[in-house]
């Protein structure tokens, strides 16, 4: 295994540069906000939600983000809700329209993207699809110009500890899941525990995380280790070789984004250590679970396309009816992202931002493929179920819990 390339040193490279382009873009954000908010008389969302109010054409819908790649399927399912919405009488009598704004995963772009679509005050909404140290200043400026903020990934636990009204992460948040986490490996006695976290600021809120929950679930943890682009396979295969005969008693929790954690997983595969890996939402791609090969794997998913409930089943029916392959769970992010903001407008009456967040945060809900939207005071989703994607070799079924 070559387990440091130049692509990998690159990104790692890339991702401390988008990093302090980030910090410099919530600054200049806030500064701009600042000044804006103390010479003007103006207001973004006021402006926004009178020229919304006068709009006679289609609904606006933007969306923002690395769209590429695993992001594509989200695309496709939000393309499939419009088909749905636009081929019958449409939402409020009037078609929806999307905006795509496909772009390099670089705060600059992404900065540049939203600054855009706040600038087009016919648009109602924005689905993102940020990485954590990219989207921050972003979801500052969505939020200041009014927009209903609909933040798709997971592994971005920020957006919703800023006191934004608007800001809804629609998909669960990790930071439950893996205290979640904790009581399962208590439920299924797995007694030790191994945390593979990964070098940055999620990783470690993920592993202090879990630890706390292990500590009252009774679960112990042998040895929190770091990853990252420069650790050769040598370390990493050392320290997992140390525990051994302890960790068949237990489970390896793997915390990190897809491209850093792929390689690690590969490498456990090949050591054979008979212990269950398990994880967060972050890495449910299709990428991971070839990449596990004959281990066991647990990971946090969005929703359970064996599911036989009407909603799910037809969804999954017309998903691969119309693009040939099963939808993952980007793909029903997407499509329930569409369909969350078509219920809000069609009940609220409105495209009205304010009205709309005011609705999503009340007693009313949704139903969409993950279940009921309820979200709590700070905009996360708090589904009332918990589903895993359980991997073994060529097996796969999908594990669904009720959340107590």
């Amino acid at each position: 295994m070559n387990w440091l390339n130049d692509k990998s040193l690159d990104f790692f490279i890339a991702v401390s540069i988008n990093q302090i382009l980030s910090l410099c873009a919530a600054i200049l954000s806030c500064a701009v906000l600042l000044v804006a908010s103390g010479c003007s008389d103006s207001d973004p969302a006021r402006e926004r939600a009178q020229k919304l109010a006068q709009d006679n054409g289609p609904i606006q819908l933007s969306m923002i983000g690395d769209f590429s790649g695993p992001g594509g399927p989200m695309l496709k399912g939000m393309g499939l809700a419009l088909e749905e919405i636009n081929s019958g009488k449409g939402l409020l009598g009037r078609k929806i329209m999307l905006q795509k704004n496909d772009i390099k995963n670089t705060a600059k772009d992404a900065l540049e993207a939203s600054q855009s679509v706040a600038d087009n005050t016919l648009v109602s909404a924005a689905v993102s699809r940020f990485t954590p140290e990219v989207g921050m200043p972003s979801a500052v400026l969505l939020q200041y110009y009014g927009l209903l903020h609909f933040c798709t990934v997971s592994s971005h636990t920020r957006i919703t500890r800023q006191g934004f009204d608007k800001a809804f992460k629609i998909v669960p948040d990790d930071l439950r899941t893996v205290e979640f986490l904790a009581r399962f490996c208590a439920k299924k006695h797995f007694k030790n525990i191994i945390i593979l976290q990964s070098d940055d600021e999620y990783g470690r809120d993920m592993a202090n995380r879990f630890e706390n929950a292990a500590k009252n679930a009774g679960v112990t943890i042998l040895e929190r280790m770091i990853y990252n682009v420069v650790n050769t396979e040598n370390e990493i295969k050392r320290d997992l070789e140390l525990w051994r005969d302890q960790v068949k008693e237990g489970a390896i929790l793997l915390l990190g984004v897809p491209q850093y954690a792929q390689p690690v997983l590969r490498l456990i595969d090949e050591m054979n250590l008979k212990a269950p890996v398990l994880g967060t939402s972050a890495l449910d791609e299709p990428e991971i679970f070839k990449a596990a090969g004959d281990e066991t794997i647990y990971v946090r998913t969005y929703f359970n396309p064996q599911s036989q409930t009407g909603l799910v089943k037809k969804f999954v029916q017309d998903y691969t009816r119309k693009n040939g392959t099963p939808p993952t769970s980007q793909a029903g992010i997407g499509y329930d992202a569409v369909k969350l903001f078509s219920w809000a407008a069609a009940k609220a009456g409105t495209t009205d931002p304010e009205k709309l967040a005011r609705l999503l945060h009340g007693d009313e809900h949704f139903t969409g493929l993950a279940g009921k939207f309820r979200f709590d005071r700070h905009g996360n989703f708090s589904p009332s179920k918990i589903y895993f994607r359980k991997q073994s070799g060529n097996r796969t079924e999908y594990l669904v819990h009720n959340i107590n």
